[in-house]
């Protein structure tokens, strides 16, 4: 045993270097989390990534506008690093717990207000300002660029949608 010892560090160093390229194949991890083996074979950095957020109500989606919360940011940049289910849940579950309202704007030309812009967390809501949604939906994308076009587009690597919890549950 203790003639092998020399054996374990690089043992554990090929045991991360395999569960990373696992996690990128199969989970869509960025090559630079993980242990950093990727780092420089690849641009697809975790501040290249976009999440969107979507309020599902019957009408329509609504995107929403993150607060900022040390506990929502650390879950937020879990998610965009490792987007899988339960990073995406938990994310969801942040959602869940917040007030929405429609920030909608109105023109000069009328008084009435037009379609939702988005939606804002508040601390409390009247019933009839509220969201009503049924799901939630988050997408995460990858910023990519060709030479060729000189062309920067977004390339969608996940979308999870999960319905919103009944109050009873």
């Amino acid at each position: 045993m203790k003639n092998n010892l020399h054996l374990v560090v690089p043992l554990i160093l090929i045991s991360v270097f395999i569960h990373q390229i696992y996690l990128v194949q199969t989970d869509d991890l960025t090559q630079w989390k993980g242990g950093g083996f990727g780092m420089f074979s690849t641009i697809d950095k975790p501040s290249d990534r976009i999440v969107s957020i979507y309020l599902n109500t019957d009408e329509d989606k609504v995107a929403i506008e993150l607060p900022f919360n040390d506990e929502l940011n650390s879950q937020l940049v879990r998610t965009i690093a490792l987007p899988n289910k339960n990073n995406a849940y938990e994310l969801i579950s942040f959602i869940n717990k917040t007030n929405w309202k429609c920030y909608a704007y109105n023109t000069p030309e009328t008084s009435e207000m037009m379609e939702c812009i988005y939606a804002v967390p508040v601390e409390k809501v009247n019933t009839e300002d509220s969201i009503n949604y049924r799901s939630v939906t988050i997408n995460i994308s990858r910023i990519n660029y060709t030479q060729a076009e000189e062309k920067v587009y977004r390339n969608n690597i996940s979308t999870f949608t999960f319905d919103k919890p009944n109050k009873h549950e």
